[in-house]
C-alpha cells in the first residue's frame, strides 16, 4: 500500500509538471517580450492572429513551404477570407531581438516600392513570431524587375 502511494504521489507531480510546463510554452510572444511598441503593433492594423495564420499555412505543412532562408521558412496561406499571403515563420525569438523586430516591422510595413513585396504585418500573439507579406503566385522576380520576361 505504501509503494501504491509513492508512485501515485510521484505521477501526480509529473502529471502536474507536465500542465505547467505546457502553459509555460502556450505564452503569446507580446506576454514574454510585451513593451510599447509590441503594446502598440498588437492593437494596430499590422496584427494577425497566430492560430489564425497558423490554420491559414495548414499548421505550417511542408507542402506549403515556399523556401526558407537564413533568418526563417516562409510559407503560403490562405486566410479565411480567400486571400492568399507568405507567412515567414522567424528563427529568432529572443529578447535581445524583439526591439528590432518590432521596429522593423513598423518602419517596414510603410515602405512602398514596385520592387518589394508588402509587409501586411505580423502575429506577436503566439508563442513565436509571424511576417505576412503580399503572395505573387508563379511570378518571377525578373517580372517584378523589369516587367516582362527577359528570354
Amino acid at each position: 500500500l505504501g509503494a501504491f502511494i509513492v508512485v501515485l504521489i510521484i505521477a501526480f507531480l509529473a502529471w502536474k509538471k507536465g500542465i505547467l510546463r505546457r502553459k509555460k510554452q502556450s505564452k503569446s510572444f507580446i506576454d514574454m517580450y510585451g513593451d510599447g511598441v509590441s503594446v502598440r503593433i498588437a492593437q494596430s492594423s499590422l496584427n494577425f492572429k497566430y492560430e489564425e495564420l497558423r490554420k491559414a499555412t495548414n499548421y505550417f505543412d511542408p507542402a506549403n513551404k515556399l523556401g526558407q532562408g537564413s533568418n526563417g521558412a516562409v510559407y503560403k496561406a490562405v486566410m479565411p477570407d480567400g486571400k492568399e499571403v507568405a507567412v515567414k515563420r522567424l528563427f529568432l525569438n529572443t529578447r535581445e531581438w524583439v526591439e528590432q523586430f518590432f521596429n522593423e516591422v513598423e518602419l517596414i510595413s510603410q515602405v512602398r516600392h514596385k520592387n518589394l513585396v508588402k509587409l501586411l504585418g505580423c502575429s506577436v500573439n503566439g508563442p513565436e513570431s509571424l511576417l505576412v507579406y503580399e503572395y505573387y503566385f508563379n511570378k518571377s522576380l525578373e517580372l517584378f524587375l523589369f516587367g516582362k520576361p527577359l528570354a
